[in-house]
């Protein structure tokens, strides 16, 4: 009969069989390591470039443009609000310490995301606007039903906010597919 092995020295036995390459450890060390020196530059508004390019010279070239390149990648999205030209330009200095031929994409970034915010402007007026009769007949309703008028805003009826966020994401799904066909061309140019 055969000799019954705890979890635990069975767990041992397969750690022992792993074999670790240290080259590889520090590479992804390296690579985090940009990533969060890309990261902060990006989010800590009193960053400033001299000390990043400093910090990232400090490590191995390749996993550290790896490591900055996902973090350019993973912050290019649809904006919500007008503050994307600050995030546009230091996603254009990180860009620039790969590729500098990189940068002239993030002009073409800014005039789509200027576009997209436009566009999602223009849906919700008309979306207001055409919801404008529904909404009167609302406000009939409830001034009968409640004897006095009751000002509602369209924000604040549930039907309109939800035709409004079927707009939109149909929007975002439209804006979305030229946005990743834009984030593949950096990536191509930042490999």
């Amino acid at each position: 009969m055969g000799i019954i092995k705890s979890a635990w020295e069975i767990a041992m036995e397969r750690a022992d069989a792993i074999d670790v390459d240290p080259a590889k450890v520090r590479a992804k060390e390296a690579t985090d390591k940009a990533r969060r020196t890309a990261g902060t530059f990006i989010t800590d508004s009193d960053a400033a470039w001299d000390k990043t390019r400093e910090e990232l010279s400090k490590l191995d070239r390749a996993p550290a443009v790896e490591g900055v390149r996902k973090t350019i990648l993973s912050n290019i999205f649809l904006p919500r609000d007008d503050s994307y030209p600050a995030l546009l330009e230091k996603l254009a200095t990180l860009s620039s310490w790969i590729n500098p031929e990189s940068v002239s994409l993030y002009a073409q970034l800014s005039d789509f995301y200027k576009q997209y915010l436009t566009q999602q402007d223009a849906l919700t007026e008309r979306m207001r606007q055409s919801y404008a009769p529904a909404l009167a007949e609302k406000k009939e309703q409830l001034r009968r039903q409640y004897g006095s008028d009751i000002d509602i805003r369209p924000e604040d009826d549930p039907e309109f906010v939800k035709l409004l966020e079927k707009n939109l994401s149909a929007l975002d799904s439209q804006y979305g597919e030229v946005l990743n066909n834009a984030k593949q061309q950096l990536e191509a140019l930042l490999s």
